[in-house]
């Protein structure tokens, strides 16, 4: 017996995995996981039985790629809390020139920096 997928998208799942690494090139938490779901929504099974722990920030979209929306979210959700001092110390986010971080608004005591195009492709 023989089964045929009639196409490849339909056995494959893209998914975005975004670090932060401090200048002393220490991972710093959380990771960040977009995940690709039919609808751009979790759905009530997936709800139920997603794994969640402090140092993992899990989003979905229809694609399982970032746009600005998801961009701005990680940004006010996972970036800012996590860099955030009580002394107020200015940091840097540097970023690729990806269309979804040319438009972030800077969040207080956070500069963004976009690196040229071309800058992180092989």
């Amino acid at each position: 017996m023989t089964a045929e997928v009639q196409s490849v998208a339909s056995t494959t799942h893209t998914y975005t995995i975004m670090p932060m690494i401090s200048a002393a090139n220490v991972l710093v938490s959380p990771l960040s996981v977009t995940l690709q779901e039919v609808h751009g929504l979790f759905g009530p099974r997936v709800r139920e039985n997603l794994f969640v722990c402090d140092n993992l920030h899990v989003m979905c979209t229809k694609s399982g790629k970032i746009g600005k929306k998801e961009m701005k979210s990680w940004l006010e959700e996972v970036f800012v809390p996590s860099v955030a001092s009580d002394n107020n110390k200015r940091v840097a986010l540097i970023l690729d020139s990806f269309g979804g971080h040319k438009s972030l608004e800077t969040a207080q005591n956070v500069q963004i920096i976009l690196l040229p195009p071309g800058a992180t492709s092989g």
